[in-house]
């Protein structure tokens, strides 16, 4: 005579096992919706941020001698921002692309943070080769729940051939 579970023992641990799935998959997804209820918000932030950038431009700098050298050639980009409404801007990235699509990134913090309505000046640290850039790409930065948020969508572009001596 064979012996094994019964009948109902083994219905009954059919269902805890569909419980214990069940739920697993109902944490998971709990955690997954939060990330993507936290990027939506994020995105919807960066939607209603309106900002110009003008006025871009390079200025060629000479450095003071070091150490009993001579003086360096440096050249720098500067450009206006003006936050026309929306959140905070903190920072601003600068993507200069070359006509090889190589980039070099510049992350430029704001001495202070333009608040809707308002506008500064920005200057780059060194830039090199500008003769060989092709494309200049300013993207804002903001402020979520203690977390810079950079949006991209909201980014300004321009090309290279517009971009004159200041």
């Amino acid at each position: 005579m064979k012996r094994g579970l019964s009948q109902v023992v083994s219905i009954m641990l059919l269902i805890v096992l569909g419980i214990v799935i069940i739920g697993g998959l109902f944490i998971w997804q709990s955690g997954f919706l939060e990330i993507l209820q936290k990027d939506a918000a994020m995105k919807k932030l960066c939607s209603t941020l309106e900002f110009r950038a003008d006025g871009l431009c390079y200025k060629t700098l000479t450095s003071p001698p070091f150490n009993g050298g001579a003086e360096t050639l440096f050249t720098v980009l500067e450009f206006n921002a003006i936050n026309d409404g929306g959140p905070t801007i903190i920072e601003f990235l600068l993507i200069l692309t070359d006509k090889s699509g190589n980039s070099a990134t510049y992350s430029i913090l704001s001495e202070k943070k333009i608040s809707a309505q308002q506008g500064d000046k920005f200057t780059t640290d060194e830039v090199f080769n500008i003769e060989a850039i092709d494309k200049i790409s300013i993207i804002p930065k903001i402020n979520f729940n203690d977390k810079s948020i950079l949006c991209e969508e909201r980014k300004k572009v321009f090309d290279n051939d517009g971009v004159e001596s200041c």
